[in-house]
């Protein structure tokens, strides 16, 4: 006996009241599907969280894109930065004649003449 004198109740969470909206067999202990959360879902795969672990996991989540978004960006930009200055690194090797005739007829395959290990 309880120090209260009744009975110990059975283990588990408190059973929540019936709706009209429920099936006959809910039993109360069930999470129910309209509240507010975070329902994602192809086919028969489905992923639902509801209250604060919706919000937590909907946040990491758009971390985690951000993140690899950056790292994405930044390879796209370390490769123009890297041609850059192997152009630049070109045009200060040429003499002062070559980078006069180089003036003279750019064009977009006139570097790679005098310096092939320039990318097109």
């Amino acid at each position: 006996m309880s120090p209260g004198g009744s009975s110990p109740s059975a283990p588990g969470p408190p059973e929540r009241a019936r709706r009209a909206t429920d099936p006959e067999d809910f039993d109360g202990r069930g999470l129910r599907g309209d509240g507010g959360g975070i329902d994602i879902g192809y086919g028969s795969i489905r992923v639902r969280l509801f209250g604060r672990d919706g919000i937590i996991v909907l946040l990491l989540v758009v971390v985690v894109a951000g993140v690899l978004y950056q790292g994405w960006d930044r390879k796209t930009e370390h490769a123009a930065m890297a041609r850059s200055l192997s152009i630049t690194n070109c045009i200060l090797t040429l003499t002062v004649e070559e980078r006069v005739r180089l003036r003279a007829k750019i064009a977009p395959t006139t570097l790679e003449a005098y310096c092939p290990w320039i990318e097109p």
